[in-house]
């Protein structure tokens, strides 16, 4: 057994319980997010830096990971880690591992994973590079075997652009193909 992940599609194959034919919401409290509504601050699995005080921001902001992952979704800069991510991506494990290596498939350090190993801990990474709107999530559901994931952008009152990423726990899937389904739904405020 392994888990198998291909953009847009990611098809997911680990040992758990099955889930019913009625859908499981994944509420968004249990998501970990970066400026998503709704969602659990990932920038707090991060702890201050010693000497946090005599640092400068751009120090700060070099030792963590969460901000490197803003850096690179806020960069303009062309790239190959634009491509090779694809829309959504699975890592193993959960919380700031979690993020780790979610960074290292973002900035192109390794390739995302087409394979896992069954009985692990996993997340979903869904993640929207720097736009004059911002990203909210609207549902996160399961049923049989798709996961769905429904956002929507929402105009901003200003010209800045804003980049969002979460780490949804997949806890509990079951046993054969797995697709993840990523929907826009209309936007909200004016054009």
């Amino acid at each position: 057994m392994f888990t198998r992940i291909l953009a847009p599609l990611a098809f997911v194959f680990c040992c758990s319980i099955s889930y019913a034919e009625e859908p499981v919401t994944i509420p968004l409290g249990e998501i970990l997010g970066y400026h998503l509504l709704g969602t659990r601050d990932v920038r707090k699995l991060e702890s201050k830096p010693e000497n946090y005080n005599n640092l400068t921001v751009e120090e700060i902001h070099s030792s963590s990971v969460v901000h490197q992952i803003v850096r690179l979704l806020n960069s303009t800069a062309p790239g190959d880690h634009r491509e090779s991510a694809g829309p959504a991506f699975v890592v193993e494990g959960r919380g700031l591992n979690a993020i780790r290596k979610a960074y290292s498939v973002l900035s192109g350090k390794k390739a995302r994973s087409e394979r896992l190993p069954p009985g692990k801990k996993l997340s979903l990474v869904f993640y929207s590079y720097a736009f004059s709107r911002y990203v909210r999530l609207d549902k996160v559901c399961i049923r049989e075997d798709e996961l769905t994931i429904d956002y929507h952008f929402e105009a901003h009152n200003s010209l800045n652009r804003s980049s969002h990423f979460a780490l949804v726990p997949l806890d509990g899937l079951p046993t054969g193909e797995f697709r993840v389904s990523v929907n826009q739904l209309p936007s909200v405020g004016p054009a």
